[in-house]
């Protein structure tokens, strides 16, 4: 007896009773249980399949929780379960046989270091003599190939950090459109459960193919956006400091970035689905006030937006307006704005450069509720009125920063 149905050929490499041990993480005579039980099967006594190591770990996994054993192999005996490697996925991840501390050690990391490293991935319930699994060694090979190469170590693990949680959440989403829309709409149509894994399974491994590359795609788009951005900026202030100056421009462009207040502490208590709604709410107050004022919407950042005007009346009138209508009737959180007058760069339809990237730290610097700017926004709206703020320090901006702050 075995359980129903076969590997996808392209995985279906064969391995022995000792690699298979090694890599699904059990002792040997676990596997001749399984074998014993029918959980595993090998024909004539031959090799195992590689998608075997997906049936011993989830047969234990089982086990675990209080399922024995036996009761998993009748229920595959009368075939209540699909093949337990056809559900999960078809390239299964198995374990070296070697310890997360002696993986970081040969690749020269300390055990403190390997320790942090595999926190910040947040990989659950990982100790140092426990076996590590065959991805998270690549990873500790990145992690010591960059901290080799210099890179900072509270660098690294701030990057890593923040690449796992994003992905977390973007795999968790992926989680739940799949159950939603492919497994319960199977089960509503009357596929029984076992075959619904099954057919489902097929459908999750092409979607995770179309999701690598996507990610992929999606990442380098997005990386090479913020190095142009970066180095349009650097060579700005490169030539101002080698005396090259623009043609004067005495209507300047302006950039207004605008975002809501506490939009992720309102995001942790009350929820991803209250969060999209805030997020459409503010898009349509930052469409309204930028179209009446003859400017553009650059791009949406969920809690905000990126704005272009002509001129930095628009963007004034506009910044006002948005900061204004949050505000109006409770139903967003408080609103902020931060405004820059000067020179873009503009490319594939999004700008940068030093004003760009002045207008954003603005916005990081302005308090719930207010609108801040540069001098030359000032300036150049004199109908307006301003209380001068002095001179600030900002984020990633050479020198010190006049600012003003419009009075609401």
């Amino acid at each position: 007896m075995t359980l129903p149905g076969d590997a996808p050929a392209e995985a279906s490499r064969p391995i022995d009773a000792a690699t298979l041990s090694i890599r699904a993480g059990v002792d040997p005579a676990a596997i001749d249980h399984l074998v014993e039980l029918g959980i595993l099967h090998r024909p004539g006594g031959g090799p195992f399949r590689e998608q075997d190591i997906t049936t011993v770990r989830l047969a234990f996994a089982l086990e675990s929780s209080g399922i024995p054993l036996e009761d998993v192999a009748a229920a595959a005996e009368r075939g209540a379960l699909p093949d337990f490697a056809r559900v999960l996925m078809s390239r299964p991840v198995g374990l070296l046989g070697r310890t997360h501390g002696a993986a970081g050690a040969d690749l020269g990391l300390s055990p403190e270091i390997t320790a942090r490293v595999l926190d910040a991935l947040g990989l659950p319930d990982v100790e140092l003599d426990s076996p590590i699994r065959e991805d998270d060694a690549e990873l500790l090979e990145v992690a010591a190939t960059v901290l080799h190469a210099g890179l900072p170590e509270e660098t690294l693990l701030l990057t890593l950090r923040i690449f796992a949680e994003h992905l977390d959440r973007i795999a968790e989403h992926q989680r739940g459109l799949f159950r939603r829309d492919i497994q319960d709409s199977m089960m509503r149509e009357g596929v029984p459960r076992a075959q619904m894994l099954e057919e489902s399974a097929r459908t999750r491994e092409h979607l995770v193919e179309l999701s690598y590359r996507a990610a992929h795609l999606i990442h380098r788009r997005m990386l090479e956006r913020h190095a142009f951005e970066n180095t349009a900026e650097q060579m700005e202030l490169l030539l101002d400091e080698a005396g090259v100056r623009r043609r004067p421009d005495h209507d300047p462009a302006a950039i207004a970035f605008v975002d809501l207040s506490g939009f992720t502490r309102m995001t942790q208590e009350e929820g991803d689905e209250h969060a999209a709604e805030q997020s459409t709410l503010f898009a349509q107050v930052v469409r309204s006030a930028t179209g009446r004022n003859g400017g553009r919407v650059v791009k949406l950042l969920g809690d905000g937006a990126m704005v272009r005007f002509d001129d930095a009346a628009g963007a004034v009138s506009a910044a006002a307006a948005i900061v204004e209508g949050a505000a109006r009737g409770g139903a967003l959180p408080a609103a902020r704005a931060g405004i820059a007058a000067g020179p873009l760069i503009r490319r594939d339809g999004d700008y940068f450069g030093h004003t760009v990237n002045l207008a954003a730290r603005i916005c990081d610097a302005a308090g719930s509720g207010t609108v801040l700017a540069n001098e030359v926004v000032a300036s150049l709206t004199p109908s307006r009125s301003w209380s001068r703020l002095g001179e600030v320090e900002l984020r990633g901006v050479p020198g010190p920063v006049t600012l003003v702050q419009l009075d609401l």
